[in-house]
């Protein structure tokens, strides 16, 4: 099977979806597979075919009926008719995309009755797709414990199938910065890899990508750091928890204030610690304007090569080019 991160997710299967071949990404729950198509594929698809529309079935919430239609007797005749099923879109010249999230918890005759004529003939009983329409699967792993069912083998052989992996480097260094997450939660995460994904049989929370967003929203609303750990606990668990607000504790302890840093870029003191280092630099970046950047660079500077780097990257995409953050960029 095909394999790739989930960063890599949307260019990996875009020739795929672009040769109209229905794909399946398998991959362990909460690491952003329905999140890649909705925010990175079908900006590819729009721009590629124009005015798009994402419908997102979930097949083990839906009745046999919404894949058969509603029948309609035509008294007249004495013949029974089906209405147009739930799944088929009208057609509006405009391309569909019928996205079959968690498929792997459909039941077998919902994987019978729409799985094996949708995916593959793109069409249900006399009622075709939209003529632009893409196929997309999504399942999570079978050792998730989901109550996932096994897809059926010829099913399997009408699509495509791309196994997506968690990875904490991609996510810390694009997904996370991009959506602004904290930079504190940023810097724990690369300091504590093994904490990125880990399912826990034993216990109802556990950290998954999904998880850290939800406290990047505590973060950013709460400073008490006895409330910050109880949603850490309700979370991501107890273990999660204890190291995050250790390492929290130990920022604060060690971290220089941004004022100082901006009186004397060139004194101001520098962690040691690479991740400290990371969540200084990621700090400083918003309060960098063009009048100031030369002042700002100085310290950057200081700290390690690629850490300025990012962080001058990061500055100048905000304010635009200086020549003080472009000597950093490695």
């Amino acid at each position: 099977m095909l394999k790739c991160t989930t960063a890599k997710l949307a260019e990996t299967i875009w020739p795929l979806v672009m040769a109209d071949i229905p794909v399946l990404l398998h991959g362990k729950t909460g690491i952003g597979k329905s999140q890649v198509v909705k925010e990175s594929l079908m900006p590819l698809i729009a721009r590629e075919y124009g005015p798009s529309i994402l419908h997102d079935y979930r097949l083990s919430s839906k009745d046999i009926v919404d894949g058969t239609g509603i029948p309609d007797v035509d008294k007249e005749n004495r013949a029974t008719y089906w209405t147009r099923p739930a799944f088929i879109p009208a057609e509006d010249n405009k391309m569909h995309v019928i996205f079959l999230d968690e498929f792997g918890h459909a039941m077998i005759p919902m994987q019978h009755a729409v799985g094996y004529p949708l995916v593959l003939d793109r069409m249900l009983g006399e009622f075709k797709l939209p003529k632009l329409n893409r196929v997309i699967l999504a399942t999570n792993t079978m050792d998730d414990k989901g109550g996932d069912n096994k897809i059926l083998k010829p099913l399997e052989g009408r699509m495509a199938h791309v196994e997506v992996l968690p990875d904490h480097k991609s996510w810390c260094s694009g997904y996370a910065v991009e959506r602004g997450l904290d930079p504190r939660l940023i810097a724990f995460i690369r300091l504590r890899p093994e904490l990125f994904h880990r399912m826990d049989a034993n216990n109802f929370a556990w950290p998954i990508p999904r998880k850290h967003e939800w406290l990047d929203r505590v973060l950013k609303q709460q400073s008490d750091m006895k409330v910050i750990e109880r949603c850490a606990i309700a979370l991501c668990g107890d273990g999660f928890a204890a190291q995050f607000i250790a390492f929290l504790e130990n920022l604060a302890a060690n971290l220089p204030r941004l004022q100082d840093i901006k009186a004397n870029p060139g004194t101001a003191k520098v962690p040691s610690d690479m991740q400290h280092q990371y969540v200084v630099a990621a700090a400083i970046v918003p309060h960098v304007t063009q009048k100031d950047a030369h002042i700002w660079a100085k310290y950057l500077k200081r700290l390690t090569a690629d850490i300025a780097s990012m962080a001058a990257h990061n500055a100048q995409k905000a304010i635009g080019n200086h020549p003080a953050l472009q000597e950093l960029i490695i």
